[in-house]
């Protein structure tokens, strides 16, 4: 099982996290099981949706470039065009802007 240091010294088990955490805040929200790792996903595709600055975007994912940003996330921004406002409002125009 994976085990990270954190910044602190602590340790983070992700299966732990998964089987615990994430898995009971998925139900309390109600929606439909997913892995954690699918909010990676959505992040970079609602961030490309409402234009945040592509250099921005490269170091917050911790990528090395912007087309490897657009050739792995470009293709889930498809089909949100029409929520962008939607994205924007929960994120903030300061977010896409810095």
């Amino acid at each position: 099982m994976p085990v990270h240091t954190m910044k602190n010294g602590g340790t983070f088990d992700v299966d732990t996290f998964r089987k615990n955490a994430w898995t009971t805040a998925v139900k309390r929200a109600g929606i439909d099981y997913r892995v954690p790792y699918t909010t990676r996903h959505t992040f970079a595709a609602w961030a490309l949706t409402i234009g945040m600055n592509p250099n921005k975007l490269v170091r917050r994912m911790g990528h090395g470039s912007k087309k490897m940003v657009y050739e792995v996330y470009g293709n889930y921004v498809e089909g949100l065009e029409q929520d962008a406002g939607k994205i924007l409002e929960y994120f903030g125009n300061d977010f896409a802007i810095l």
